[in-house]
């Protein structure tokens, strides 16, 4: 495909989420459509929304450049990325567990989503369970490892093990011979690293 057809593509990216029981609330599906035109614009569109999606707009070396909420049955924006250095970003929709990631080239004159730079796959999902227990639920695209740490609030990991070659994890973990304290659940997926506190009163 030639940069002219690459214009005006349209990519509707369908994000499906499979129908587990951990997912079961949030296994309908939503269409994003992203359009990239001339000036140095970039269209999103979000339809079949069932909860609220994030939306960031990141450099190649993560700092976050646009985030905003998208909210309501069906959401549609336009971005000016007229301030930004030519170069190459990331676009990054998180919607329930999912997660679509799609790379953005800017020049000097236009806006161009570069098509075989764009990924969907689902987040893990760290959920407390009871007073002691802390359950995680993920869905891999492929078998590779997952990372899993525990870090207290001074900053030392006290767990730590990596989940190797699965496709899928569920796994509860037993917090009760921990000191009351507040935890940061660290997971590394082949696709990035997650965070996420736990309390443990």
């Amino acid at each position: 495909m030639n940069i002219q057809q690459m214009k005006t593509t349209v990519l509707t990216l369908v994000m499906v989420l499979v129908g587990t029981l951990v997912w079961a609330n949030d296994s309908k599906m939503s269409n994003v459509e992203l359009q990239a035109s001339y000036g140095r614009k970039l269209g999103i569109n979000i339809t079949d929304m069932h909860s609220a999606a994030t939306i960031r707009l990141e450099s190649k070396g993560g700092l976050e450049l646009i985030s905003m909420v998208a909210e309501g049955p069906s959401f549609a924006k336009l971005l000016d990325l007229s301030n930004l250095n030519s170069g190459s970003y990331e676009l990054i929709v998180e919607y329930g567990v999912r997660e679509l990631n799609q790379e953005i080239d800017i020049d000097a004159d236009e806006t161009y989503i570069k098509l075989s730079s764009r990924d969907v796959f689902m987040k893990p999902v760290i959920r407390k369970f009871d007073q002691d227990y802390v359950d995680l639920t993920m869905l891999n695209d492929r078998i590779g490892t997952v990372h899993v740490e525990i870090v207290n609030s001074n900053g030392r990991t006290v767990f730590s093990e990596d989940i190797k070659n699965v496709l899928k994890v569920e796994k509860r973990y037993d917090l009760g011979r921990l000191s009351r304290d507040t935890y940061s659940f660290v997971v590394t997926t082949p696709k990035r690293t997650y965070a996420q506190y736990v309390q443990n009163w």
